[in-house]
């Protein structure tokens, strides 16, 4: 229990600290071509069949935006898992996806990348699509966008969707 309080604490303080270093930062600056200090923090629902999982992910998203409405982004990140017999395990992933801004309150990503679930799984091929909607000034100095997002995960017995919904900051 101590070492949830801490886990959960120091994530506050990370989550917390990275904001306010990048609060500075203009919402959704598409005249930005390179964007490195782009994070998400989601909510993560994980559904195969025989069971589920609900957990939170942590991503770094840098994005190169190639034109005014075309970009690309990297996510890459990692969450905490459960296995069926009540193993937790890390799970990193990367994935590259493609942008396209709607408009000023809308984009959306697609694209497709990799999960290695630590001692459960190795590496699983995935394709992931995500909303975004920008918001027109911070939440709370911090967040910039709010994120909602599908990611289906080949697992080679078991199919595995994970919906998430977050912030990005």
């Amino acid at each position: 229990m101590k070492n949830k309080r801490v886990s959960m604490w120091l994530g506050f303080v990370l989550v917390f600290g990275l904001g306010m270093l990048v609060a500075q930062k203009p919402v959704w600056a598409k005249g930005q071509a390179l964007e490195l200090f782009e994070f998400r923090a989601s909510q993560l629902s994980v559904f195969q069949s025989g069971g589920s999982l609900f957990s939170g992910i942590f991503t770094w998203n840098p994005g190169f935006w190639i034109t005014d409405h075309i970009g690309v982004r990297l996510s890459a990140g990692g969450s905490l898992l459960k296995s069926r017999v009540n193993k937790m395990y890390p799970g990193i992933e990367a994935a590259l996806l493609g942008t396209l801004s709607l408009s000023d309150s809308l984009a959306l990503e697609a694209g497709g990348g990799l999960q290695y679930w630590m001692d459960n799984g190795g590496s699983l091929y995935m394709a992931q699509a995500n909303a975004v909607m920008p918001m027109k000034s911070r939440f709370l100095y911090i967040f910039d966008s709010i994120v909602a997002g599908y990611a289906m995960v080949f697992v080679p017995t078991n199919l595995t969707h994970e919906i998430r919904i977050g912030a990005g900051f």
